[in-house]
């Protein structure tokens, strides 16, 4: 079983932010305030936690109704409507989590606008915390099958009455709140209650929990006491002390956390908190992969681009002896096809074969003698000659080409030469010794 962490945020600008966290057999093996900037810093490896958000109870509304629809759909679908005139808001703003039906054919279900616990789940999320349930506090205080129970802490009250009616009050609004809360269930109460019963009924307990016993608070208690000395018979917890650690209220709410309480990840929030959580989980597999596919990819895209540059080469260089061969032509789109098709017309026109040898002595010349290029080519296959213009840088190196094409055992007919600028333009007629 996975470690459970449990974090208490009372208030969305908390600096001490109570936590927990919880081995295998559930007992503490952990504890800590912690700022909001450092939350992630309470434990390592949190996609592989069980994280419980508790938060204030005072930003959701309990609600409690009969619904006559089946399905949990059913009841999702219906009960916003049918509590819609308690809301000032356009119904559309809130999100509702609901509880399964009871017994009797009610519904539980807490309320809470859906741009609070967005913020709330973004803000964890941007800290690597995903969540796998949020819980309102007043969900968790001590439940008692005969009493109600307040949980007076050191800047809020919160009360779980017997009914499950819950709520979070401030000192200042608690009298309110409270007097006019319990006068509806004891009205409610009495509306089926007889007269006899009502003689013999005794007051309903009430259990008094305390965060810390301040001074604030035990003010509170007397206060308490003495306006409803006629309505409850007060409990105080007198272990309080013994209970509370480090004035951690998340030590009240461990054993209500058991009892299956409301998780506000419901619906969109339930599939976007797994998202959330599996993205988190892997996260780094993903990125890794993605960077090994796009290492790759771009790799390819290397190798096509060397590759390609090396073609864009070869066919330079093809188109630059295909010109220097042919000095004539202009428009070159593919040397190789183009010198093939002119190599077999030039053969076509000679049937004895005999201008492939002069094609190949020419050549083995050009290799020898540095320099030269030629410029064109003329065959005159009735004679068996082969005309022959071509360039070298100078004088001295159109001698050592004449001499090279005699050395092959070629008649050469040297012809006129010219100089052009830096470079001398040289004709030679070159035929097989005997022909």
């Amino acid at each position: 079983m996975s470690e459970q962490i449990i974090i208490y945020i009372p208030d969305a600008n908390s600096s001490d932010i109570p936590c927990i966290a919880l081995n295998d057999n559930l007992s503490i093996s952990k504890q800590a305030l912690i700022n909001w900037q450092n939350l992630n810093s309470f434990c390592e490896n949190w996609e592989d936690k069980i994280v419980s958000i508790i938060i204030n109870g005072s930003l959701c509304t309990y609600l409690r109704k009969k619904i006559p629809a089946r399905s949990q759909k059913q009841i999702r679908t219906a009960l916003p409507f049918s509590v819609e005139e308690q809301f000032s808001q356009d119904i559309e703003c809130f999100h509702f989590a609901i509880s399964s039906k009871d017994a009797n054919g009610f519904v539980e279900a807490e309320c809470i606008d859906e741009s609070i616990l967005e913020a709330l789940l973004n803000k964890l999320h941007r800290l690597e915390i995903i969540p796998n349930a949020v819980y309102a506090d007043h969900q968790l205080i001590p439940s008692f099958e005969d009493a109600h129970s307040i949980f007076v802490m050191e800047d809020q009250i919160i009360v779980r009455l017997m009914s499950g009616e819950k709520f979070n009050s401030s000192y200042e609004l608690f009298d309110i709140i409270f007097s006019n809360t319990l006068d509806k269930e004891i009205k409610t109460e009495n509306e089926n209650t007889t007269e006899e019963d009502l003689e013999e009924q005794l007051l309903p307990k009430c259990y008094l929990l305390f965060e810390s016993y301040s001074k604030k608070q035990q003010q509170f208690k007397k206060h308490f006491a003495l306006e409803n000395e006629n309505k409850l018979k007060i409990i105080l917890d007198v272990n309080t002390q013994d209970k509370v650690q480090e004035n951690n209220p998340l030590n009240t709410f461990l054993k209500e956390l058991q009892t299956n309480p409301i998780n506000l990840l419901q619906g969109k929030f339930k599939q976007k908190t797994l998202f959330n959580k599996n993205w988190l989980l892997w996260k780094q597999p993903l990125i890794a992969a993605s960077l090994l596919i796009g290492l790759l990819f771009a790799n390819a895209i290397l190798n096509y681009q060397v590759q390609k540059g090396y073609l864009d080469d070869l066919l330079q260089a093809q188109k630059k002896v295909y010109l220097n061969t042919f000095r004539n032509e202009k428009r070159v789109l593919r040397p190789v096809s183009q010198m093939r098709g002119k190599l077999k017309r030039m053969a076509a026109t000679s049937p004895d074969g005999k201008i492939l040898p002069l094609l190949n002595k020419l050549s083995s010349a050009v290799q020898s003698v540095n320099n030269t290029q030629i410029s064109d080519i003329s065959f005159r296959s009735n004679r068996g000659e082969m005309k022959i213009d071509f360039v070298a840088p100078d004088f001295n190196t159109i001698q050592k080409f004449q001499q090279q094409l005699k050395n092959l055992g070629l008649e050469i007919k040297p012809g006129a030469t010219n100089q052009i600028k830096d470079a001398y333009k040289g004709r030679v007629t070159i035929k097989e010794q005997g022909v």
